[in-house]
C-alpha cells in the first residue's frame, strides 16, 4: 500500500489525475465536460478514481463514477480503488464504491483484500461496512496473515472485538506463526488476552514452534498473563517442540516469582526436555542462584544427567557461576539429595578446561578428585596445561595432581603445555625449582611437540633445560 501511495505522488499524471488527487471538484467537472478520459492511466496503471479514493474525496468519486469510471480497475500492483479507500479509513468513499458494485473480495499482488487492509490500519467502521457487503472475514493473504491476526499483531483492540463478535475463529495462526492469544501475551496486553479467551481462544493452542501462550508468558516473565492463563486451565506442563516447559523457560530467565507460581500449582520440578535438560540445569547454566535455590527447596535432583552427560554442577562450573556451584555443593542441606562425587569430577574437568580457577578450588574443597581420569585418558591437569591455564595448573599440582601408580601425568602435562605453546606453564613445570620432576626423555618429547607447533619461546626454554643435580 505504501508503494502505491508513493507511486501516486511521484507518477506522471494527467490534469484530471492532479485535480482528482487534490480534491478540486470544479476542475474535475470541467475536465470531464471537455472530454477528459475518465479511465486514463498513468505510471503504475493508476486511474483518476484511485487518485480520488486514496485521499478520500467522495464527491469527486461520485462524479468520476457518474462519467463511467471503472470501479474495479486495478493498478500494476493489483490494487483497486476500494482497497485504497478502505486502507486509509475513508468510510463514505468506501460506501460509494460498494454501492457501485466494487468487488469486495478482490486481492492485491500480496493477497491482501480491502477488508484485511482496513483491519490492519485499525479502521473498525470501514471493516464493519465491508463485512455487511460480504467481505470474507477469514481470507488469508499470501503470507498466511488474516484480518484477525494482523489486527491482533498491531494492537487494534476494537477491530479484534468486532471480528470476534462476528464469529471469526480466535485461534487463527498468522504470518508470524502465532495465534492472536500468543501475540497478546507477547505484547503484555491482558485486556486483549481476556477478550480472546472470552471468545473461544484456546489457552493451549500452539505457534509454529510448539509454544503455547503460557510458554510465551514464561519466556518473557509475564506473570500476570500467566495467572490469567492458568485460571483458564492452561496446561502447566505443555512442552514445545524442543521439549521445553514453562518452568524451564522461567528458570532460564531467572524469573523466581514466576517459577514459584508454577511450582505452587504443581509444575514438575524435574521435568526434562527432549535432551534430558531440567530446570535446575538451565538455571545453573545461566548463574541464576535464587532460582536454583528455589528448585532445590522444591526437591529438584542435583544429580540428574542430561543426554550429553552434563549435570547442573557441570553447567554452573562451565559458566564460572560460583554462587550456584556453592549452592549445589551444599544441596544436601537444601533438598535432602547430596551431589555425588561422580558429578563433582566432570564439573572439575569442565572448570579446568575453561580456566576457572576459583571454581576448581571450590570443587576440590568439595571433594572432587584432582587426579580424575577421563575416558579418553586426559585429566584436569592435562587439559588445563594444554589450554595454558597457569593458575589452574598450579592449583591442581598443589593438590597432588601427579598420580602415583598411574604414570607420571605431571610430566605428560609438560608435553601438553608444549604442544599448546604455553611457555608460562612450561616454566612452572620446569621452573627454577621444578614443579615436577621430569626426565630428559620427557623434555625431548615436549621439544618435538613445540617444534611441530612452531612455538619458539617454548623451544628455547626446553633447549635451555638442565636436569636437576642429584640430591646427596
Amino acid at each position: 500500500m505504501n508503494l502505491l501511495t508513493r507511486a501516486l505522488s511521484m507518477a506522471r499524471r494527467t490534469t484530471l489525475h492532479e485535480a482528482a488527487a487534490s480534491g478540486r471538484l470544479p476542475e474535475v467537472v470541467r475536465l470531464l465536460e471537455r472530454g477528459a478520459d475518465v479511465n486514463s492511466e498513468v505510471d503504475g496503471n493508476i486511474t483518476p478514481l484511485m487518485a480520488a479514493s486514496v485521499n478520500g474525496f467522495p464527491e469527486i468519486v461520485r462524479e468520476l463514477l457518474a462519467h463511467g469510471a471503472y470501479v474495479n480497475a486495478r493498478s500494476s500492483l493489483e490494487v483497486t480503488s476500494l482497497m485504497l479507500a478502505a486502507a486509509n479509513g475513508h468510510l463514505e468513499t468506501t460506501r460509494i464504491l460498494l454501492a457501485h458494485r466494487a468487488y469486495v473480495n478482490g486481492a492485491d499482488h500480496e493477497g491482501l483484500t480491502a477488508f484485511i487492509m482496513a483491519c490492519a490500519r485499525g479502521h473498525a467502521e470501514v471493516a464493519r461496512v465491508l463485512m455487511v457487503a460480504g467481505a470474507d472475514v477469514n481470507w488469508a493473504a499470501s503470507d498466511g496473515s488474516t484480518a484477525l491476526t494482523t489486527a491482533a499483531r498491531k494492537g487494534h483492540f476494537e477491530v479484534v472485538r468486532l471480528l470476534l463478535e462476528n464469529g471469526v475463529d480466535a485461534n487463527q495462526i498468522g504470518e508470524s506463526g502465532e495465534t492472536p492469544l500468543i501475540t497478546a501475551v507477547a505484547k503484555g496486553d491482558l485486556a486483549f488476552a481476556d477478550l480472546l479467551l472470552a471468545n473461544g481462544a484456546e489457552p493451549d493452542a500452539r505457534d509454529k514452534d510448539g509454544n503455547t501462550a503460557l510458554l510465551k508468558a514464561a519466556s518473557i516473565g509475564a506473570l500476570e498473563a500467566a495467572e490469567v492463563l492458568l485460571r483458564r486451565g492452561a496446561d502447566i506442563e505443555a512442552k514445545n517442540f524442543r521439549g521445553c516447559t514453562p518452568l524451564m523457560a522461567a528458570a532460564t530467565l531467572g524469573k523466581t516469582d514466576f517459577m514459584r507460581v508454577l511450582l505452587d500449582r504443581g509444575a514438575d520440578v524435574d521435568a526434562a526436555s527432549s535432551d534430558g535438560v531440567t530446570p535446575l540445569m538451565l538455571a545453573s547454566a545461566r548463574g541464576r542462584a535464587e532460582s536454583a535455590r528455589l528448585l532445590l527447596d522444591k526437591g529438584a535432583d542435583p544429580n540428574r544427567v542430561c543426554r550429553d552427560g552434563g549435570t547442573a554442577l557441570v553447567a554452573a562450573a562451565s559458566g564460572a557461576h560460583g554462587p550456584v556451584v556453592r549452592l549445589l555443593l551444599q544441596a544436601n542441606g537444601l533438598s535432602g539429595r547430596e551431589v555425588t562425587n561422580p558429578n563433582l569430577n566432570p564439573a572439575l574437568v569442565m572448570a579446568a578446561v575453561e580456566g576457572h580457577s576459583d571454581i576448581v578450588r571450590l570443587l576440590l574443597d568439595g571433594g572432587a578428585d584432582p587426579d580424575f581420569i577421563c575416558d579418553d585418558g586426559s585429566s584436569p591437569l592435562l587439559l588445563a596445561a594444554f589450554k595454558g591455564h597457569l593458575d589452574v595448573v598450579r592449583l591442581l599440582l598443589g593438590r597432588g595432581a601427579s598420580v602415583t601408580g598411574r604414570g607420571n601425568r605431571a610430566s605428560m602435562a609438560l608435553a601438553m603445555a608444549a604442544a599448546g605453546g604455553h611457555a608460562n606453564v612450561v616454566e612452572l613445570l620446569l621452573g627454577p625449582r621444578g614443579a615436577v620432576r621430569v626426565k630428559e626423555s620427557d623434555v625431548q618429547a615436549a621439544l618435538i611437540l613445540a617444534v611441530r607447533g612452531r612455538h619458539w619461546d617454548v623451544v628455547k626454554r626446553l633447549v635451555d633445560w638442565k636436569p636437576a643435580a642429584p640430591v646427596h
